[in-house]
């Protein structure tokens, strides 16, 4: 969904209330106001850089009030009290719908070119701006952390986030590796932040208030099983065999703490989809339309401990063989005896 589309309601539900307390603002003004909240600049920036102005469920996002009360007394001809009042509600408003930018898939997506992400962080920063002095908030979520230099960006490649997610706990083999190895699965690149089981790939936030700061981020991805099958009713025998089909996901998190100064695998997030459960149906056509074919079938090498992907033209840059060099074009022919027990 487009940013004026999501943000359409909003401008709606704001220009209702200006409106009643006798200030009817054009809708083009109010969404100058949103966007100098968000940090996404203004609708012309917004539509031309195309940013992930999303619904983000797993972030604890801040937004600018020192540029939103200076729009508005710009575009409205607001006195600084009356400027004030605006961009809170105004803020109160995308707060409460959760709207922001997606900052970790502006960090990770290869389709912002480096110049846009510069631009895109460097507008985001001034999110953290509490007056024109210059005095500033403590960053809450790690991207921006990582922007204004407060935490060192971790090495975002396919490559290293692979080996990374299928790093060792304390003991025992990689869990990851194990699940794909285990059950079929698949890569789910950037999925849907605003489901509670799919927001956890674009989690954001950082503890800057600690003695020592630390702070945690999702990888961009998540890992969704091929299904299981569970009956609707399984206490009533007198009730006619009735599924549905419960998918689990996993989404592997960077974390960094200040003393090391180093990201490395912190928690694997675990959650559900329970697609056609009598108490909480969450079809899973409602948040993957093209359904699990429509994403690369993920693999993992017990030998050398990694992760990979079966050859996709939409994943170009994801590994397609282990370090063994076990491509994935062959892995199906092979498959390890879990799959074929």
């Amino acid at each position: 969904m487009s940013a004026k589309k999501l943000l359409q309601p909003l401008a709606a539900q704001l220009h209702a209330s200006f409106s009643a307390s006798g200030r009817p603002y054009a809708h083009q003004h109010i969404h100058q106001l949103l966007h100098a909240a968000i940090g996404s600049v203004s609708p012309e920036v917004d539509s031309q850089d195309n940013l992930p102005i999303q619904v983000c469920r797993d972030s604890d996002r801040q937004y600018n009030l020192y540029e939103t009360i200076e729009r508005a007394k710009k575009c409205l001809g607001l006195t600084d009290l009356q400027a004030v009042g605006v961009a809170e509600e105004v803020i109160e408003v995308l707060r409460a719908a959760g709207i922001g930018v997606n900052q970790v898939r502006l960090l990770l997506d290869p389709s912002f070119t480096s110049k846009t992400r510069k631009k895109a962080f460097k507008a985001l920063c001034k999110n953290l701006d509490l007056n024109e002095l210059g005095d500033r908030f403590v960053p809450k979520t790690a991207t921006l952390a990582i922007a204004a230099g407060m935490a060192p960006p971790p090495k975002i490649t396919w490559k290293d986030r692979f080996a990374l997610a299928a790093d060792f706990p304390i003991r025992g083999q990689s869990q990851l590796v194990e699940m794909v190895t285990r059950s079929e699965c698949y890569l789910w690149v950037f999925p849907p932040t605003d489901h509670q089981a799919t927001a956890s790939a674009s989690h954001d936030r950082y503890f800057g208030e600690q003695t020592h700061p630390s702070a945690e981020m999702g990888m961009g991805f998540t890992i969704i099983d091929s299904g299981s099958t569970r009956p609707k009713f399984p206490m009533l025998s007198k009730q006619p065999e009735e599924t549905f089909i419960q998918y689990s996901l996993s989404a592997p998190m960077w974390f960094w703490r200040a003393q090391s100064n180093t990201w490395r695998l912190g928690n694997i997030l675990r959650s559900k989809i329970l697609d056609g459960a009598p108490w909480h149906n969450e079809p899973l056509s409602d948040v993957l339309p093209g359904g699990l074919k429509s994403l690369p079938r993920i693999y993992g090498c017990t030998t050398c401990q990694t992760l990979f992907v079966e050859k996709h033209s939409g994943y170009p840059d994801v590994p397609t063989q282990c370090q063994c060099g076990e491509a994935s074009s062959t892995r199906d022919q092979n498959e390890s005896p879990a799959l074929n027990s």
